[in-house]
């Protein structure tokens, strides 16, 4: 019996294929699929590297290439700075510090830790001496910190090894050093000699300890890790880009804009010494285009002042489609950001989970007349439930493709988790456009991974209408109140988009301006009555063309054109589990442009960073796989 049992249900699964309907159903969906590949959309689809071919034999570039403006100015100028910087005496500095840190012995690294806890001790004895009458007063963080570090440095001073021979010996260490950070081993096994100083590392713990009187001891220690950090960063750009991909959610706007734009500085100067290339194509000019008119957003505005800051966020941000395009070059490092990016949706959905099932959801998010059955609505690390849920939709569509390309157990289990987790997550946020525009990109992901997946979809139509009778009745009501002018969310965007569409009569060829200053300056004079508040248009696409005209509209429907274009013809070359990985990015993008209908999706500035990652990591995607096989 056990041996005729696999037959038998083989047996049955051929007779279900072979049924007249299923048969008919994949017939049809490969007449439908052959029809599309073939005809005109097909052809349109899959014409990015001819357009790009035919942009780079265009009358401009033939003028210049007669001009030969690379080999008369171009190419001197670099090489006449790339000399210049390789003589730096800065430059020069930090790379005879780094083999210092690197070939010291680590006693020295004690004596440092010793006097810096010291002097931090010391610190706080004297200010609660002087200045703190109540012990209840007292604040014991600072004598934690200078305990800490005098009992980590103990082992530190009796060492004989250097740093890189302990970072070598350590199976932990030497992942983060060479696996995160991706530094070379090779640069650790130099035979280099340094004298042992012990006055430097004294007299720099003496410094930074005295400056405990000022500042606080774990912003010191913040610092000096923060130091290590950049100058990773300088050596290794890449590092950098995997940490902006990493922290996105988390670090404050700022920190991910200061960031960014030390990264691209490194970046730059790693460029002009030729040791990085700066690929550009078709695509890459037109997103430098639309950087261009977001910078001149900020001058071109009725409030200069107000709309300078969010076009140079803008602008900075946009510099990570450039650094993910031309860093990532590598599998070992594509990889290593498809996990942080995967790890980060992990943390940021788990937080989202536990906010709903702790009853730390926002209620004011949603119209609780209408939805008293809706506890809150979660925003996780994100200040707004549809800014979460913006995010979100960006990446799990990644995180399935992950799920599915996973080679290991233990990876494919954990990207399982990590898609499951983000779904259940966008379920809390409540935010019917983001659900729309998940239900778009995961439909649009499974229609390019094969054809089967049409005909079920056409077998799965007669099942529609038994939805509301399993879903729950909260998730049912709340799907099926889109476009219910009755819900006060509905009702305000759409007076929001009466008065916008007034305001573009007069405003659609220049626009009027970068960010909410601008927005709010000229709106109320066309708003309806109650409506004048507005920080925005509520929906992506009129906002650009309301801050910056309809040229900028257009030139964003050719970036999304060609972005959609290089996706699908890289599918046609490459194997199918990359495909799975581009087409995944690819409907991200196209999930939220599709809640962009119905959102600003770029007032978050997390989100406008996250927007153009994603853009870039799959160009990258495109790019290292090229390179590889080259």
């Amino acid at each position: 019996m056990d041996n005729n049992t696999p037959k038998n249900k083989k047996s049955l699964l051929d007779i279900i294929k072979s049924s007249a309907i299923i048969t008919f159903l994949l017939a049809l969906a490969d007449i439908i699929y052959q029809k599309l590949d073939r005809g005109f959309y097909g052809r349109i689809a899959t014409s990015y590297d001819f357009e790009n071919k035919a942009a780079q034999s265009s009358a401009i570039c033939r003028v210049t290439k007669k001009l030969k403006w690379s080999e008369r100015v171009s190419r001197p100028a670099k090489q006449a700075i790339a000399r210049s910087l390789e003589q730096s005496l800065i430059l020069g500095w930090i790379s005879d510090m780094l083999k210092a840190l690197l070939y010291c012995k680590q006693r020295l690294y004690g004596v440092f830790f010793v006097t810096l806890g010291l002097y931090i001790e010391m610190a706080f004895i004297v200010k609660t001496a002087l200045y703190i009458d109540n012990i209840k007063d007292i604040d014991f963080v600072p004598a934690t910190v200078g305990l800490t570090l005098l009992i980590m440095s103990l082992p530190l001073l009796f060492s004989t090894k250097t740093l890189a021979q302990s970072v070598l010996e350590s199976k932990l260490v030497s992942f983060f050093v060479f696996g995160i950070i991706g530094a070379s081993r090779e640069s650790f096994s130099e035979n280099i000699e340094i004298k042992d100083m012990a006055l430097i590392p004294f007299v720099l713990g003496m410094l930074l300890g005295l400056l405990s009187f000022a500042f606080e001891p774990l912003f010191i220690i913040v610092a000096l890790i923060a130091f290590i950090m950049a100058l990773a960063i300088l050596k290794i750009p890449e590092f950098g880009v995997f940490m902006i991909v990493t922290f996105a959610p988390f670090a404050p706007t700022m920190l991910l804009a200061g960031l960014t734009a030390y990264v691209t500085v490194c970046f730059v100067i790693k460029l002009l010494c030729g040791r990085r290339s700066l690929n550009f194509s078709l695509n890459d000019y037109m997103i430098a285009t639309f950087m261009l008119l977001t910078i001149l957003g900020g001058v071109i505005s009725p409030d200069i002042s107000g709309s300078i800051k969010p076009a140079l966020i803008y602008t900075i941000f946009i510099c990570v489609y450039f650094l993910c395009a031309n860093l990532i070059r590598t599998k070992e490092w594509l990889t290593k950001c498809l996990y942080g990016v995967c790890a980060s949706l992990f943390v940021v959905s788990a937080y989202g989970i536990l906010q709903y099932v702790f009853g730390f959801g926002a209620s004011t998010w949603h119209d609780e007349s209408m939805f008293s059955d809706i506890s809150g609505r979660v925003v996780s690390t994100f200040e707004n439930p549809n800014v979460l849920a913006e995010y979100l939709i960006m990446f799990i569509p990644l995180a399935f493709a992950m799920m599915i390309v996973s080679q290991k157990r233990e990876l494919k289990a954990a990207s399982l988790v990590c898609f499951a987790s983000a779904a259940l997550c966008l379920i809390f946020t409540w935010s019917r456009g983001a659900w729309l525009g998940f239900i778009f990109g995961m439909l649009v992901l499974l229609l390019t991974y094969s054809k089967k997946i049409l005909a079920l979809l056409f077998g799965c139509v007669v099942f529609i209408p038994a939805l509301p009778f399993v879903l729950p009745e909260s998730v049912t009501n709340r799907f099926l109140s889109i476009g219910n002018l009755a819900d006060s969310s509905t009702s305000y965007r759409v007076h929001i988009w009466t008065g916008v569409t007034s305001m573009l009569r007069e405003h659609w060829f220049t626009g009027i301006g970068t960010g909410e200053p601008a927005f709010s300056m000229v709106y109320p004079k066309f708003a309806l009555s109650g409506i004048e508040l507005a920080p925005h248009s509520h929906n992506l696409f009129l906002q650009i063309m309301v801050e910056h005209g309809l040229l900028a509209l257009i030139l964003f429907f050719v970036i999304i054109l060609l972005y959609v274009q290089s996706v699908f013809t890289f599918k046609r070359f490459e194997t199918r589990k990359t495909k799975l990985v581009v087409s995944a990015m690819m409907c991200g993008i196209l999930a939220v442009l599709l809640q962009g209908l119905t959102d600003y999706i770029w007032y978050n500035y997390r989100v406008y960073l996250i927007f153009w990652l994603l853009i870039g990591l799959t160009v990258a995607t495109r790019r290292c796989h090229r390179v590889t096989r080259t």
